[in-house]
């Protein structure tokens, strides 16, 4: 026979009654719920589910702040250097 752990959580109330009604129409307790969900986290050797946040850091929001600069800069710098290269060639071979 296998060895059982008990888990304690603390949980919002609100938050528990809505998953155990989710896990009630699936024919499922919480018990059961977070085996599967511990099955899964060591099937895929990780979380199985994307984890979004969309929260950007202060280091994040300053590269992306200065790679905007940047390519405000270099953008029409590049621009012009396109526009001499073309003519260049087109001088260069009429």
């Amino acid at each position: 026979m296998k060895k059982e752990s008990v888990i304690n959580i603390r949980i919002d109330k609100e938050k528990k009654k809505e998953v155990e009604d989710i896990f009630e129409s699936m024919g499922l307790n919480i018990s059961t719920a977070v085996n599967m969900f511990f099955s899964q986290c060591i099937r895929v050797n990780g979380i199985p589910f994307e984890i979004i946040y969309n929260h950007t850091s202060k280091s994040s929001q300053s590269i992306i702040g200065a790679a905007t600069f940047c390519f405000a800069i270099f953008a029409p710098l590049l621009s012009l250097s396109y526009f001499f290269l073309a003519k260049d060639s087109l001088l260069l071979n009429p």
